[in-house]
């Protein structure tokens, strides 16, 4: 089930392009904008910029993908009649999930590619490769709840989507994005320590990119105490709605 869920989601044009393409062209047009000029003496502009176009595609697959997903299924009644046919809806959101989280790496794997083959970009080692796209891939899990808070606060499934889309933008400019490196404001920092994920404005990941740290503590405490209450939120919310609905 989780293969089907995924080539499903590699057929869909939107992941595709804003997924996988996304992250390569805002790589490319920095790039190209900046100059690949040396940041160390192993170590380009290429390299420190990477985790952030990487991590724009998976905040676009974490607020616009499973979110998504989620609020068309309820309000279609797929998962209705799922459950009347005898099939495990927890199951099949769980592969679903899984599927989102594959196209997440399958898209930090793509830009890498790009990266080596045009910009000379130089990996860690295996260790400090897999941690960094961990950290990635969790950094945009309560991001990815928080798309999923508004679709059950928003029934309509487009208006959920266009808050998304906002916050998606939102996001990208705290992260710098829309400008360059070199114009970060005071706002904008204040907003990497106010707000865990964009502290990838300010290259946080990077020692782990060039092998320095493994583990980064603090963005794990801070980030799994996000996740952990965005969860709760979630699941109060969820099970008012099932209550409300029963009586």
């Amino acid at each position: 089930m989780i293969w089907l869920s995924l080539k499903q989601k590699l057929r869909n044009p939107f992941l595709v392009i804003g997924g996988l393409i996304l992250p390569v062209l805002i790589l490319m047009t920095k790039v190209n904008a900046l100059g690949n000029y040396q940041v160390r003496p192993d170590q380009n502009f290429a390299d420190l910029y990477i985790g952030v176009s990487m991590m724009a595609g998976i905040l676009l697959i974490a607020l616009l993908g499973f979110p998504t997903l989620i609020a068309q299924r309820q309000n279609d009644g797929v998962l209705k009649r799922l459950k009347y046919f005898g099939v495990s809806t927890s199951k099949y959101l769980i592969s679903e999930l899984i599927a989102y989280l594959l196209v997440m790496v399958v898209s930090l794997i793509i830009s890498m590619a790009v990266g080596v083959i045009f910009f000379k970009l130089h990996l860690p080692g295996i260790l400090n490769l897999a941690s960094f796209m961990l950290h990635l891939i969790y950094a945009g899990l309560p991001v990815m709840l928080i798309g999923l808070l508004v679709t059950q606060i928003v029934r309509k499934t487009s208006y959920a989507v266009l808050i998304n889309l906002i916050i998606l933008i939102g996001l990208y400019y705290m992260m710098g994005i829309f400008g360059t490196p070199q114009l970060i404001t005071i706002d904008q920092q204040f907003l990497t320590f106010s707000f865990p994920l964009t502290s990838i404005v300010h290259y946080e990941f990077y020692p782990i990119w060039i092998n320095h740290l493994l583990i980064h503590d603090k963005f794990l405490i801070v980030n799994t105490s996000v996740f952990v209450g965005l969860g709760l939120l979630n699941a109060i919310i969820c099970l008012f709605r099932q209550n409300k609905h029963s009586h």
